[in-house]
């Protein structure tokens, strides 16, 4: 809930100032909503188990929010984030829509399919994290941090799905400690601005006290000529 919350602030904010970087924070933020709600024990007492887990799989659709946010740090790829946002959304949608006709074999199936397409997101996400950090970017070492740690629960969730190792889901703590770090960065890209514009403010009104008090000079300046 709070993760949801942070993204409607930023909803806010990319509104107020057209800034995509919010809007990919926030959406990322809100579409991985049902991927920790879904699972609870207090959803799972309403509602049936298997929409519930469908759901759930579907807000691993953040993944590809998180591949676009980290392209700020390093380099955009238009063309191939077309090419995989349709793919990816397509496997996303492929599940949600067996709330109404659950066909455990197809489910199985694509959800193979979406967790590699989502392991191919976080490799390319995790390459633009450290080539930002090479550069010294700010914000791409601790996006990294967070991307790594998202990356290695993947793989490791994608080993248990496939049945090769016998374990624990990480999932939730990967995916959480990547939401965290990017919120991080989103935020203390906000607060620099502020800070950066009320300097801005205070420089222009100091130049403009100075114009000011250099007018009244000439103006006096003028009129002793006159007279």
């Amino acid at each position: 809930f709070s993760v949801f919350f942070f993204g409607l602030f930023f909803l806010l904010v990319y509104r107020k100032t057209r800034f995509t970087l919010y809007l990919v924070a926030a959406l990322g933020s809100m579409s991985v909503f049902p991927f920790f709600v879904a699972p609870s024990d207090i959803m799972m007492k309403v509602l049936p188990p298997e929409p519930m887990l469908l759901l759930h799989y579907s807000g691993l659709f953040t993944f590809f929010f998180a591949y676009l946010f980290v392209q700020y740090f390093y380099k955009s790829m238009p063309r191939t984030n077309w090419v995989l946002g349709v793919f990816f959304g397509f496997m996303a949608l492929t599940i949600v829509a067996q709330i109404f006709h659950f066909n455990l074999d197809l489910f199985q199936k694509v959800r193979s399919v979406y967790l590699v397409t989502g392991l191919l997101l976080g490799t390319l996400s995790l390459y633009q994290t450290f080539r930002g950090a090479l550069l010294k970017n700010p914000g791409a070492k601790v996006l990294f941090g967070g991307m790594l740690g998202f990356y290695i629960s993947g793989l490791h969730d994608m080993l248990l799905s496939f049945g090769l190792i016998n374990s624990l889901s990480m999932m939730f703590y990967g995916v959480l400690v990547f939401e965290l770090s990017m919120l991080y960065v989103a935020s203390t890209i906000f607060a620099n601005t502020f800070v950066q514009n009320k300097v801005l403010a205070n420089d222009l009104k100091v130049i403009n006290d100075n114009l000011e008090h250099l007018v009244a000079e000439r103006t006096l300046q003028l009129r002793q000529k006159t007279n």
